[in-house]
C-alpha cells in the first residue's frame, strides 16, 4: 500500500498526469496484494483490503479526471496512461485527434458488395444495415475504405457536393 500512497501523493502534488511505474491497475493490485501478505499490522486483512481499495479508487478518479482535462486542453501525453485508462479514453482520444472535415466533403455513390450491419462514416453519420447490391451515399474516404475491404464498388460519374 506504500507504493499506492506514493503514487497518490505524486498525483495530488502535480497538476499534470504522472508517469507511474506500473503498466496497469492490475499490476498495482497484484503488487499491493503481495505486499499485503507480509504486512504486520493491528488491522485485519479485510480492513487492509478496504483501505487499499479506497486508495485505488481515489487514485483512479484523480488520474481519469486529470487525463480528461489534459485531453480537452490538447495536452495529454498518452505515455502517462495506464492500460485501462487508454482503453477507457481511447474513443475520446481518437475523436480529439480526428482531422477537421470540410463543410462540403465530397460524397459518392457506393454499391455494396456484401451485407453490412452498420457503418459509421468519417462524418459520424450512421449508414445501415445494408444488403448486398444496396447503394449508399458516403464520403469519398469511406467509399475508398469500403472498396479496399471488398465491401463496395464506387460508382463513377454522379457526385454529390
Amino acid at each position: 500500500m506504500q507504493r499506492i500512497n506514493e503514487a497518490l501523493k505524486r498525483e495530488l502534488e502535480s497538476p499534470r498526469l504522472s508517469k507511474l511505474e506500473y503498466g496497469s491497475y492490475e499490476h498495482i493490485v497484484e503488487d499491493a496484494m503481495s505486499e499485503l501478505e507480509h504486512v504486520q499490522a493491528p488491522l485485519t486483512r479485510d480492513e487492509l483490503k478496504r483501505g487499499m481499495l479506497n486508495l485505488l479508487r481515489i487514485l483512479m478518479e484523480l488520474r481519469v479526471r486529470k487525463a480528461l482535462i489534459a485531453l480537452v486542453e490538447g495536452d495529454l501525453d498518452p505515455g502517462t496512461l495506464l492500460e485501462e485508462e487508454r482503453a477507457l479514453l481511447g474513443p475520446l482520444m481518437a475523436l480529439a485527434h480526428r482531422p477537421e472535415t470540410t463543410a462540403h466533403e465530397e460524397r459518392v455513390f457506393v454499391v455494396l458488395g456484401s451485407r453490412i450491419s452498420r457503418v459509421v462514416t468519417s462524418d459520424l453519420a450512421r449508414v445501415g444495415p445494408l444488403e448486398r447490391g444496396d447503394v449508399a451515399v458516403v464520403p469519398r474516404e469511406d467509399s475508398e475504405r469500403l472498396a479496399r475491404e471488398g465491401n463496395g464498388v464506387v460508382i463513377r460519374g454522379p457526385k454529390l457536393v
